[in-house]
Order: structure tokens, then C-alpha cells, then sequence
């Protein structure tokens, strides 16, 4: 069986297993990422070290999500990661054999303001690569970062993964899942703020939609914050009525010492509504963003 991670310095993680097996290492060619600049580029190095036979094993990677530390992975909202060029370029003996396999998803968290661009579709990949007996090759891995506000406590890092193919060498033995990652990358500049909402008492839709289905005539009321925590600052909450396909600015509400708000909405239309917070920066304060929606639909 291999064993757990183990750290290695600053450099990153090393995968350590048992003799005769693959063995993967990574590290970042930057400790800090600015946020909120253009045109930055993330590049992450997997040191491949071949065992005591050839193996052909699954190298994935794993895009981060936007999200703190604190609220993941309760809301996502895509990666502040993008894959800019090939998948992966490798360098030494291993190659890579077949296509491009992996997982994508959707932010699930994307408001309908066009401004409000978070983070791109997740795309994690997953790779066969053919790794020769005693062997020591890099695969490198390509990010444009996001030119949105970072929030505290986000993890740029990838999470890259190695594993057993499902089309194995013969004769090859399995192997236990391992997971590598880079040392930590901090977050400079101003940060984003980060907005959150949510129904008090928190809704709950029997049927598992994501659209909270309301009885009409019924006062909703509704707690936020931004985090971390900017007190006296207004909060501007934009909405898409129903039949109305353009968002307005509804109202207008401050937050308290502790950087929350509150407000309480009424509906008598049915239909489908929408409601989103925007926080505009003053002076060297957090950057301005956008935060998650809430959406209802109002039935008899």
C-alpha cells in the first residue's frame, strides 16, 4: 500500500509509495498571484518518476474552484483557472496515449448580470500516460488566471491525481490512489469582496430544485454579508421580475459593523424571480463584486 502524502519544503507535495511503483511531485513557477490583473500565467510542473517496471497509469488534474476556504465547497462557482494552450506538454520519456477524458461542469452559481463573470467552466482532465521503469519526466500544465477579484482565502492551487489505468500494461500491479499538490500560492492586491444571501429561515424545496417555489402574498426575508467585513457601505440589489427580462436596481440597503444585511421582499406576481447583490469599493477598500442570486418562483 502507499503511503500518505508527505511534505516536502515549499516546492510542493510529494506522492511517496511503496518501490517498483510511479511517483509524482509538484510544484508552481510563481508563490504569488495579483488580484485582479490581466494576462497572468500559472504554470504547474508534475515530476513523473518512473518505478521499477513501465506502467501506464491516469494523471488527472483538478481545476480549483472559486471559492474561500470558508464557504467551499458549499457554493461554487467555476474556476478562476483556464487552461491556455494544450491540456499538457510533456517533457522526457513518458508520453501520453489516447484522448483526453475528465469531467466538466457548469458554474452552478453565475448570475445574470453579464458583469458578474466569476470563474470559467470546470474542466477537470484526466489523462493515460505511459510512464518507462526508472524513468524521470515533467508534464507541465498551462493557466490563464482570471482577471476577476480574488476573494480571501482562495486555493489557485491544482489538484492533480494519480491512479491505476483502466487499459494497465500486463502484468502491471494496481496501485492507490494518489493526490499531489503545489505549495501554497498567496493572493496579493486588493481582494474581492464576497457576497452571500440566503432565506431566513432558510427555504428548503422538497423536490430538490434549485428555484425555491414560494406561496404568492408570502414576505420573504432575506440575511447577507460580504466577506470579509466592510461595515456602513451600501449594497445595491438588482432583480428580474416576472415578465420582465431586464434588471433593474430595486433598493439600496447598508450593512452593520459586521458587514451583513438585511432585507425582505413580497410577491403577488407569479412567476419567476430573481435577486442579486452588487457592492461597489470606495477608496482602498475591497474590490467591488458581484455575489450569487437568489431564485424563486411565486405559485398559488
Amino acid at each position: 500500500m502507499l503511503a500518505a502524502l508527505v511534505a516536502v519544503g515549499v516546492s510542493g507535495w510529494i506522492a511517496d509509495g511503496a518501490s517498483g511503483q510511479v511517483r509524482i511531485e509538484v510544484s508552481a513557477d510563481r508563490s504569488t498571484v495579483r488580484s485582479g490583473a490581466d494576462g497572468q500565467l500559472l504554470t504547474f510542473t508534475v515530476l513523473v518518476t518512473g518505478g521499477a517496471q513501465d506502467e501506464r497509469v491516469a494523471l488527472g488534474a483538478e481545476l480549483p474552484l472559486f471559492a474561500s476556504r470558508r464557504t467551499q465547497p458549499r457554493v461554487l462557482e467555476g474556476t478562476p483557472l483556464f487552461a491556455s494552450g494544450p491540456p499538457a506538454v510533456v517533457e522526457g520519456p513518458a508520453a501520453f496515449t489516447g484522448g483526453v477524458g475528465g469531467m466538466r461542469g457548469r458554474p452552478s452559481c453565475s448570475p445574470t448580470w453579464p458583469g458578474g463573470f466569476h470563474g470559467w467552466e470546470v474542466d477537470n482532465q484526466q489523462r493515460d500516460l505511459l510512464v518507462p521503469a526508472g524513468s524521470t519526466s515533467r508534464v507541465r500544465y498551462l493557466y490563464s488566471v482570471t482577471d476577476r477579484p480574488l476573494w480571501a482565502g482562495m486555493d489557485l492551487r491544482v489538484r492533480f491525481t494519480l491512479k491505476t489505468s483502466l487499459s494497465p500494461l500486463p502484468g502491471q500491479p494496481s496501485m492507490s490512489p494518489l493526490e499531489a499538490m503545489s505549495g501554497p500560492i498567496r493572493i496579493s492586491g486588493r481582494l474581492g469582496a464576497q457576497l452571500g444571501m440566503r432565506f431566513a429561515p432558510q427555504l428548503r424545496n422538497p423536490r430538490g430544485l434549485r428555484v425555491v417555489e414560494v406561496k404568492r402574498g408570502r414576505r420573504l426575508s432575506v440575511l447577507g454579508a460580504i466577506d470579509p467585513p466592510v461595515a456602513g457601505r451600501p449594497v445595491r440589489l438588482y432583480r428580474v421580475p416576472p415578465a420582465r427580462p431586464a434588471a433593474k436596481v430595486w433598493k439600496t440597503v447598508r450593512t452593520d459593523r459586521h458587514g451583513r444585511f438585511r432585507f425582505s421582499v413580497s410577491r403577488s406576481k407569479l412567476g419567476f424571480s430573481e435577486v442579486w447583490p452588487v457592492y461597489r469599493s470606495r477608496g482602498n477598500e475591497l474590490r467591488g463584486d458581484y455575489g450569487c442570486p437568489l431564485m424563486f418562483r411565486v405559485v398559488k
